[in-house]
């Protein structure tokens, strides 16, 4: 992906892999995958252990968000849920979510707890990549070695291609293979085109605008930097001015006037 460096300078949302394990409708509570080492509909892979960093500080502020909304225009807290337990295996990112039970958070519930929905997404931001060959050798693609870990969302739709359901309420389930075979496995919708090929130039061309946006806001920080460096220059000019021209009180004082006197009086009378 174009504009990406090792160290990204923005934050992103990404959909990625969810893998639903199981629903406990006494504690309001799912278990699922929130990201596997499966490659996603953008091309990209985040390692397993690209979260191994990451844990700690998400966990001090584990919040849950409803597709990724930071705020609601009515004024309603964005945060859905709390995720009580993260822990990363082979396979992924494994997290056990807890629903609030109030609000839009007590909908989002009732929608997993029912059925209807079975996906969840992360936001984040990368840290560390690397582009591997593709194993057809049709080109690379970015692997996510390290990220940091800024939210979890639940969401109607993951990118992730292995996005397969094996457990709900009561464990009665279509068997796996079916899934396999597409039955109730999540896909884009229908396009013109290619919908790898279509979502990576959209995000291509996303990122070439945020970088262009970066680029401004460097340039701009810059000016300021210059024009602050500026300011203090000119105004040290001034304090230098300033005490120049300021007397100096600490000066030896001249001739007292008794001595003056003197000396006036002295000449008066050599005068005669």
């Amino acid at each position: 992906m174009p504009g990406l460096a090792n160290k990204p300078k923005f934050d992103r949302a990404w959909m990625t892999s969810i893998e639903l394990r199981g629903v406990d409708a006494a504690s309001r509570t799912i278990t699922a995958y929130a990201s596997t080492l499966s490659m996603d509909r953008h091309g990209t892979v985040i390692e397993p252990k690209a979260f191994k960093k990451a844990l700690r500080g998400y966990m001090a502020n584990p919040v849950v968000l409803g597709g990724h909304e930071h705020w609601y225009s009515d004024g309603e807290p964005p945060v859905i849920g709390r995720v009580l337990k993260a822990e990363i295996d082979e396979k992924g990112l494994l997290v056990t979510i807890q629903f609030a039970d109030d609000g839009k958070a007590a909908l989002w519930w009732k929608r997993y707890s029912e059925g209807y929905m079975k996906a969840l997404s992360i936001g984040f931001r990368g840290v560390a990549t690397e582009r591997r060959p593709r194993e057809d050798g049709s080109g690379e693609y970015m692997v996510f070695t390290e990220v940091e870990l800024l939210e979890v969302s639940c969401v109607a739709v993951p990118s992730n291609r292995d996005s397969l359901v094996t457990k709900a309420l009561g464990g009665d389930m279509e068997a796996l293979d079916e899934c396999r075979d597409g039955t109730i496995e999540f896909r884009d919708l229908p396009s013109s085109g290619t919908p790898d090929t279509e979502l990576a130039a959209r995000l291509a061309k996303a990122e070439r605008g945020v970088a262009a946006l970066l680029e401004r806001i460097e340039q701009l920080e810059a000016a300021a930097a210059r024009q602050a460096t500026r300011l203090q220059d000119q105004r040290r000019s001034l304090d230098t001015l300033l005490t120049a021209g300021t007397p100096n009180t600490n000066a030896a004082p001249s001739a007292t006037p008794k001595n003056e006197a003197r000396a006036t009086g002295a000449g008066a009378l050599g005068g005669f």
